[in-house]
């Protein structure tokens, strides 16, 4: 169990994560991400990929209306086209950001499962896909 732990730990600190932490934090813990680190840090990457969900369904309706304001010859044509033009930029770095708290999220999590499990031989295992 305790390889397991250190491999989600690897691969945390390969997605920048390590870098996150202050000096004292990683100096003063016996381990690396305790449990009140990744509780909380968790708790931020969900709120965080709830609003990046957010700003996408706003980019999507944004290009669905330039694209309803050219099929039905609407006036203002300008307008959304220089709308989409700033919007888009930002989709696709929000898809980007999206995907990369989405791992995030789930090596958190699964380090949050290990932290919560009991220290016995008997314990099951979780397996990291």
């Amino acid at each position: 169990m305790r390889d397991a732990r250190d491999s989600i730990v690897e691969a945390l600190n390969d997605l920048g994560e390590y870098d996150r932490l202050t000096y004292e934090q990683r100096t003063s813990w016996d381990e690396p991400y305790p449990s009140s680190f990744v509780t909380d840090r968790l708790e931020i990457l969900r709120r965080d990929q709830w609003w990046l969900w957010a700003l996408l369904t706003v980019m999507i309706a944004a290009v669905a209306l330039l694209i309803a304001s050219v099929q039905l010859g609407w006036a203002g044509l300008d307008f959304a086209s220089g709308f989409m033009f700033m919007v888009l930029p930002g989709a696709g770095i929000g898809i980007r950001r999206l995907v990369h708290n989405a791992k995030l999220e789930q090596l958190y999590a699964l380090l949050h499962q290990f932290d919560d499990a009991p220290e016995s031989p008997d314990a099951p295992t979780a397996e990291i896909a």
